[in-house]
């Protein structure tokens, strides 16, 4: 005969907050101090991309998101009858840990990083779990999982949102396997410490033939009558000597297959190194998500041979002595129990930190692609806490082309800086947008991140010399006219498997692989003096998505588009009537071609070319050459203009001279292009340029090279351009655009000036 409502009389009863509330709370606590850590962690490491408000969100989103979405999927193992719920501290758990996947989906609202959308499927998924485990119907056995799945579909979805293809498919892989992981060990814990072992009444009632009968676990539901085999222990909600072999052989497939999975995410998403797996956050967090379901997979694995241990002799027949239960080996069970809920409760928390470290990371700059001889590689390192871009180029054995982001680099020509050696002084060098460098208007601020950029402030100075070094001594990054950054030239001997970059007291390893041939890659165009401008256009195809192989620079050839171009742009100065022109060049192959096509067209129209028409105050100025030699020129014509006429029938400018740095040498100047800067596709160009390599402005070359690799294509009949400095403050903010109201235009291919058509299409061809 059951009785119910009978009160195990000695339990001990003491003061204080009960055990239950306790336990519950560690574990929560454990949760969220997981979390915590890992954002710690990040931020310690100063490379989250996201406000501190932003990573908590997603941390607690994630964590108790796969905590309850997880609880839903394993319900059916966790050996609760179909006409009784789990226990009441399992249906807590999944209560509170619902409730905070819902608070945090409303906190990411509010403040802007979830949608109305998002917000409301987050709050249902969270809550639809732990309200259909309060019901007592056996059809919530298996209704349970089938709502637990939104949830475990919106974890894994926001898991793999920084990746594509087969990088998401194995975040999809790691958050479910991750959720079921985290909610078999959370049941473990739960059901051996309090929702599944028989109370000390039980045992007496067990010990007891005319006993007391039909008294409660302390801490079940499920009433236990000595009396009827069927209505003892084992056969409870959790007594079955199966249900934790089950359970903790479903956690033991689901840590192997999470530690798979994130060993997957490193394989397809990178890091691509070993020196950036342990160098960099976020290889430190990919390894973290790896190890720690591979430590919960041993610790399942050591749970589950005890389970099968104590699984026979509970099934044969259990004694009891001195009141305590003991299997057939004379090992007292209970206390067995209590340390494997333990050990699994702990191997959770672990677990938790885990799930943190995997989402932490879609927070952290993406991983930098894999060096591949003969392609450009494009990344960023960490130099006294700032991610400062990297561009090494071709990748072959020889002299390569270092470029690094920043300003403040010395000059050219100072040859004390070209080798400092260690201990060698320079001038400060400054990251891009930090205090104390002369950051280029509509890239301060903005740092090299993954796909869609950082969109950080690094405010931090470096002082002292940057150098490069590969086996042999250090090189001296300085700077280069017409172009951002500092640069270096640097011989890379074959088999060099890393760069050590070098800045302010610190410093970082690149790693690079070179080959042993050499191939076909432009060294002398790239190292020389139009280097910069072949960086420019090697890092626009590289934007279009090619992989950066560099096989030739703008300045090996005339472009035939870039020639008519220049023959239109001659015979509209003949119709506007110059007479008399200063032609300038260089020894590069298109500078040699330029000069020779607009010599040869302007005497057809008339025009002049005589040595000294520099000193002509009427004279027309054209310039061909590299942006190194147009600097220096038209710096020389802007000095000169200051204090007499100079150059009044105009400065018309060649088509790859359209980038800031060259146009911010003149008040005014002319260039005939095939396309218009402010036009939506290079806008586009620009904003992406912004956002992925700030430290490489707008050009033409860029530009170009971008259009061909995704298929723009240009106007066949040039216009003519008037470039002008002007004192507007660019606030303008395009749509997609991370700029910042009243802030420079992230877009502006001319900072501090503008560019816009003067003529319609000009005619003329080679």
């Amino acid at each position: 005969m059951l009785q119910r409502g009978a009160v195990d009389s000695t339990a001990p009863r003491r003061g204080g907050p009960r055990p239950e509330v306790v336990r519950v709370g560690v574990f929560v606590g454990a949760l969220v101090l997981a979390g915590l850590g890992a954002a710690v962690a990040g931020s310690v490491a100063g490379e989250l991309t996201a406000p501190g408000a932003t990573t908590a969100v997603r941390l607690v989103l994630l964590v108790a998101g796969a905590l309850v979405a997880g609880l839903g999927l394993v319900h059916p193992l966790t050996g609760a009858r179909e006409s009784a719920p789990p226990g009441r501290w399992h249906r807590r758990v999944a209560w509170a840990s619902g409730l905070l996947a819902a608070a945090a989906a409303l906190a990411g609202y509010l403040h802007g990083d979830v949608s109305r959308t998002g917000t409301l499927v987050w709050v249902v998924a969270a809550l639809a779990v732990p309200a259909l485990l309060e019901i007592r119907h056996a059809s919530a056995r298996w209704t349970v999982p089938v709502a637990a799945l939104p949830g475990v579909v919106l974890v894994a979805v926001t898991f793999g949102s920084a990746h594509t293809g087969l990088a998401f498919a194995a975040d999809v892989v790691y958050a479910v396997a991750s959720s079921v992981l985290l909610a078999a060990l959370a049941a473990l814990t739960l059901r051996a410490f309090g929702d599944g072992v028989p109370g000390p009444g039980a045992d007496r009632a067990l010990d007891q033939d005319g006993g007391a009968v039909g008294e409660r676990s302390n801490s079940s539901d499920v009433l236990i009558d000595d009396r009827s085999p069927s209505a003892r222990p084992s056969s409870g909600p959790a007594a079955a000597p199966g249900w934790p072999v089950r359970l903790g052989s479903v956690g033991l497939v689901a840590a192997v297959v999470a530690a798979l999975a994130g060993a997957a995410r490193i394989l397809t998403a990178g890091p691509y190194s070993v020196i950036d797996l342990v160098g960099t956050a976020y290889g430190r967090a990919a390894l973290v998500a790896v190890a720690l379901p591979a430590v919960a997979a041993v610790v399942l694995l050591a749970l589950c041979r005890t389970a099968y241990r104590r699984a026979a002799p509970v099934a044969a027949g259990a004694t009891r002595r001195g009141g305590v239960r003991h299997d057939a080996a004379g090992a007292p069970a209970a206390a067995d129990g209590v340390r494997s809920a333990v050990l699994a409760g702990a191997t959770g928390a672990v677990v938790a930190l885990g799930v943190a470290a995997a989402s932490v990371a879609g927070l952290l700059p993406a991983p930098a692609p894999a060096a591949v001889p003969g392609q450009a590689l494009l990344r960023t390192v960490a130099l006294d806490g700032v991610n400062v871009p990297v561009l090494v180029a071709p990748m072959r054995p020889g002299p390569n082309l270092v470029q690094l982001g920043g300003s403040g680099y010395p000059a050219t020509g100072d040859a004390a800086t070209q080798q400092p050696g260690p201990g060698g002084t320079g001038a400060p060098s400054t990251p891009a947008g930090a205090a104390g460098g002369e950051a280029d208007p509509g890239t301060a601020g903005h740092d090299m991140g993954g796909t869609a950029g950082t969109g950080g402030h690094e405010m931090a100075t470096h002082g002292g010399s940057a150098t490069v070094a590969a086996d042999g001594d250090p090189v001296g990054f300085v700077s280069r006219p017409g172009a951002r950054g500092g640069w270096a030239v640097v011989d890379i001997p074959a088999g060099t498997t890393s760069l050590t970059v070098s800045m302010a007291g610190d410093s970082a390893t690149v790693p690079v692989s070179v080959g042993d041939s050499v191939g076909d890659a432009p060294s002398s165009a790239l190292t020389g003096r139009d280097g910069p401008e072949c960086a420019s256009a090697i890092v626009g195809a590289a934007l279009g998505g090619t992989p950066g192989t560099v096989t030739s620079c703008p300045s090996q050839a005339l472009d035939p588009e870039q020639a008519g171009a220049l023959t239109a742009t001659v015979r509209t100065m003949a119709e506007k009537g110059a007479r008399n022109v200063r032609l300038v060049g260089d020894a590069s192959p298109r500078s040699v071609a330029a000069t020779r096509l607009v010599r040869d067209e302007g005497r057809k129209a008339g025009l002049a070319f005589t040595p000294d028409a520099g000193n002509d105050p009427n004279s027309a100025l054209v310039v061909v050459s590299g942006w190194e030699q147009a600097v220096d020129v038209l710096g020389e014509v802007r000095q000169r203009a200051a204090t007499t006429p100079t150059h009044l029938g105009g400065t018309f400018l060649a088509p790859w001279l359209l980038t800031g740095d060259v146009l911010r040498q003149t008040a005014s100047a002319f260039l005939p292009l095939s396309f218009a800067p402010n036009e939506p596709e290079a806008q586009r160009f620009a904003l992406a340029l912004a956002a992925t390599h700030p430290d490489t402005a707008p050009s033409a070359s860029g530009y170009l090279a971008w259009a061909r690799e995704i298929g723009v294509r240009t106007d066949p009949r040039p216009s003519l351009y008037g470039a002008a400095a002007v004192n507007v403050p660019m606030s303008i903010e395009p749509q997609g655009s991370s700029g910042h109201h009243g802030g420079p235009d992230p877009a502006a291919w001319f900072p501090g000036g503008t560019v816009v058509p003067v003529s319609g299409p000009m005619e003329g061809s080679p």
